[in-house]
């Protein structure tokens, strides 16, 4: 007995020393988190610790404060990369050379944009991290309810932080004793943070692979399978699978479900930070390496050694936070893949009855038609391909506010400004030619007289069109011919005469343009009119809410200022006159391609709505789901009075295809001039920047700016419409999935049963593609390939 207590206090000295040490780590963690400006919200910590299965309150929570540090950090951030450039702190004495300065000088503007994005995006979208968060804790604790159900955890958790921190402290020492802390703090800060968003990245990948390896153990421990070799065990005598063991298969089934979506959260939270990390951990390594080849000829034995250390220490940090998050991917993805097989061992290993062994079949139907992809908008996608992609290179809110009658008088007058100079724009620059009823848009909705047009077809729209089509490409043609011998930065005659035939392409493109909009004015007006009507249809159904986002304000807002931002530095490098030539085709095909993705957001939004009433059918939230899994196996009733509401969903879900169809033919000739435009533009840029680069002929500072927000102009445009391609296609494929658990979920009779199948059948055999006219693909690619043909035009 004695020697009983003796060893239960050991064990209590063993748990509590365990916990103390988990606690100062996950502390730690936190720490690091919050001075980065990387967990901008407030969190519980008590709770991860915490063994209480109840705990229905969130883990996470927004915080206006943690925004208003970022905020801090952004303008700190900011002013002391200005500093530096104007002191010209940054010059490092190794080597003497323009060119070198200049493209550190290109790096570090370059990374201290890259952390100001990281910062805005935690802003921006903190919520919806924050949301993810809490679905994690949230699936962690309704799994607990499962019979025999344990959580293992590994030390990665711990370990992968923890190296980390010596990497990039390891880093910033030798740095200081190199170069000393203003060079430092300047290049060593875009890295660490960026190393510890792809390790934040990485413990959340951490945290959803042992969540599938929990739910994996508890599909075998069903049919009492041995985990470590359940071949052997599968060829004993059938195991009988009761009938109560079917809340289990239907927690872990949603569980699954879950775990989807939240992959799919988590790649679009993560997309554009990761992106442009790739691209400076890339252009940074590249140039390291270059520095360090064209060091040994000039630094001595004891100062080559401190740049062999710090590249080869830079060089670690990368490709350990690369390794260890691809690395998690690859393990998810390859435990997801094992789950239809272990639920097969089930169904081969187990006597069970009827009502049992459909639960099962579901369960396989739904596992097997998943799959986990983790992309950035598809342009680059993240598996262990990525180091292979890499060394051979080598070689995506704000808060919902309360419904106060102040803070809505506050939004709605936001609303009618953001909308009256989104409006204007769009007029002035010849892209809005019809008539518009603004009343419509910013009033209440309209339930009952949706036979009234929101747009009408105007010939005094047509004819400023056709004044802008005689006028501006006269001038711009006058322009040209004036300026041509008199642009002394241009000395060669081959240069002089692709510009020519560059500034007479813009023009062109500006004209062919207007007149699409003036002879297929009738065809957007019928698009706008049906995305208005599709909108007020679905009004009529019960319980139903148009979803509306932020992205709708905020893109038109980022390419005003960076049209504005372009604007001011080509005037004062290259004088209005010629400034006009280049700046005019660009800022009018920048702004076609937001008109163009305002118009996808809205049918993203439609369909997002869509899917939220699809769910709402059968008493399933899918945005908030704290009472889901307490009421998966309680069937719903599906009334008569809903098949009015599922045949308006088919009609309203066929009409936006149809209405995507059409966004793609009247675009498809001015998104194909416009691509074609930005490539040519950019890659002459590029190598007028590379040519007179060697000649010294730039002013360099001036120069820098106008070409980096001209491609921060195309890169961004591109990118916020094709991902709205990705969101559209993606979200489409997620809707016949809800049906299906519609149909497992609730009871009907057979006409509703019917009119399901008939959406079912109706969306399966629909399919998105958005193209110019098959010449181009508009989705995550077209980056991908804009890039491609870029770097094999030098």
């Amino acid at each position: 007995m004695q020697h009983n207590m003796m060893s239960k206090r050991e064990n209590t000295h063993q748990y509590i020393i365990h916990l103390l040490i988990r606690r100062t780590a996950i502390h730690g963690l936190l720490f690091v988190f919050k001075v980065l400006g990387l967990s901008p919200w407030k969190v519980s910590d008590y709770k991860i610790t915490d063994k209480n299965k109840d705990n229905q309150e969130n883990l996470f929570e927004s915080s206006n404060y943690g925004s208003v540090y970022n905020i801090l950090l952004i303008i700190i951030s900011s002013a002391y990369c200005a500093t530096i450039t104007e002191l010209e702190l940054w010059k490092e004495d190794y080597i003497d050379s323009d060119l070198v300065d200049k493209i550190d000088l290109c790096l570090m503007i370059y990374g201290t944009l890259l952390i100001v994005i990281i910062w805005l995006n935690y802003i921006l979208q903190q919520k919806k991290i924050v949301n993810i968060v809490n679905k994690l804790y949230s699936i962690y604790y309704n799994l607990m309810i499962c019979n025999r159900y344990t959580f293992k955890s590994d030390y990665c958790l711990y370990v992968f932080p923890l190296v980390n921190f010596f990497l990039c402290g390891s880093l910033v020492i030798v740095d200081m004793i190199k170069s000393g802390i203003y060079i430092t703090s300047i290049w060593d800060t875009p890295l660490i943070i960026s190393s510890w968003v792809l390790m934040q990245y990485t413990l959340l990948l951490n945290i959803i692979f042992q969540l599938l390896k929990c739910m994996s153990t508890k599909i075998l421990e069903l049919g009492d399978i041995d985990v470590e070799n359940y071949y052997r065990t599968v060829l004993r005598s059938k195991v009988l699978l009761r009938e109560f063991s079917i809340k289990d298969i239907n927690f872990v089934k949603y569980a699954v479900m879950q775990l989807c979506e939240i992959c799919d959260q988590i790649a679009d939270f993560y997309a554009i930070p990761l992106l442009m990390i790739i691209v400076y951990t890339i252009t940074r390594v590249i140039f390291d390496v270059y520095y360090l080849i064209v060091s040994l000829f000039l630094l001595d034995e004891s100062e080559l050694f401190k740049l062999y250390f710090y590249v080869g220490l830079l060089c670690l940090t990368i490709a350990f936070n690369l390794i260890v998050f691809t690395s998690n991917i690859t393990r998810i993805t390859r435990e997801f893949s094992k789950i239809p097989h272990y639920i097969s061992l089930l169904l081969n290993r187990c006597a069970m009855n009827s009502t049992t062994k459909e639960a099962l079949l579901d369960f396989l139907r739904d596992t097997s038609n998943r799959d986990v992809n983790f992309t950035t908008y598809g342009i680059i996608t993240i598996n262990g391909t990525l180091l292979q992609m890499l060394f051979e290179m080598q070689q995506r809110i704000f808060y919902k506010r309360e419904n106060s009658h102040k803070k809505i008088s506050f939004n709605l007058l936001c609303k009618h400004i953001a909308f009256y100079s989104l409006l204007f724009v769009f007029k002035v620059l010849g892209l809005s030619p019809w008539k518009i009823n603004t009343s419509k848009i910013l009033g209440a909705p309209n339930q009952n007289g949706n036979q009234e047009s929101l747009a009408k077809v105007s010939k005094y729209g047509s004819l400023y069109n056709i004044l802008l089509i005689i006028i501006l490409p006269a001038y711009l043609a006058m322009e040209i011919i004036l300026a041509e011998g008199k642009d002394e930065k241009r000395n060669s005659n081959l240069v002089r005469t692709v510009q020519i035939y560059l500034q007479y392409y813009g023009i062109l493109v500006i004209v062919g343009i207007w007149l699409n909009y003036v002879m297929q004015q009738k065809k957007i007006v019928n698009i706008v009119n049906g995305l208005w009507r599709i909108d007020n249809n679905l009004m009529g159904c019960n319980r139903y809410t148009c979803k509306s986002e932020c992205r709708l304000y905020i893109i038109p807002l980022i390419n005003f200022f960076l049209c504005g931002c372009q604007s001011g530095f080509h005037i004062s490098f290259c004088g209005i006159h010629i400034a006009s030539l280049w700046i005019t085709p660009l800022i009018i095909g920048s702004w076609v391609l937001i008109e163009c993705t305002l118009l996808l957001n809205i049918i993203f939004q439609l369909f997002e709505s869509i899917d939220a009433k699809i769910l709402d059918l059968g008493g399933i939230n899918d945005i908030n789901e704290e009472n889901f899994y307490q009421t998966i196996n309680l069937k719903v009733l599906l009334k008569e009075s809903d098949i009015k509401d599922i045949n308006c969903i088919n009609f309203s879900i066929m009409q936006l295809c149809e209405i995507f169809d059409q966004i793609r033919d009247f675009y498809a000739i001015p998104t194909l001039m416009i691509i074609i435009y930005f490539i040519t533009s950019t890659t002459f840029a590029l190598y007028v920047t590379i040519v007179e680069l060697f000649f010294n002929k730039l002013e360099f500072p001036m120069f820098g700016l106008d070409i980096t927000t001209w491609i921060l102009i195309i890169v961004f445009n591109v990118v916020v419409f094709t991902s709205n391609v990705t969101r559209i296609t993606r979200k489409l494929s997620k809707i016949p999935h809800h049906i299906c658990l519609l149909l497992h979920r609730c009871s009907m009779n057979l006409t509703i049963k019917e009119a399901l199948f008939d959406l079912l059948r109706d969306i399966s055999y629909r399919n998105l593609n958005f193209t110019a006219y098959g010449v181009i693909t508009l989705d995550g690619f077209l980056l991908q390939t804009v890039i491609i043909i870029i770097r094999s035009s030098h």
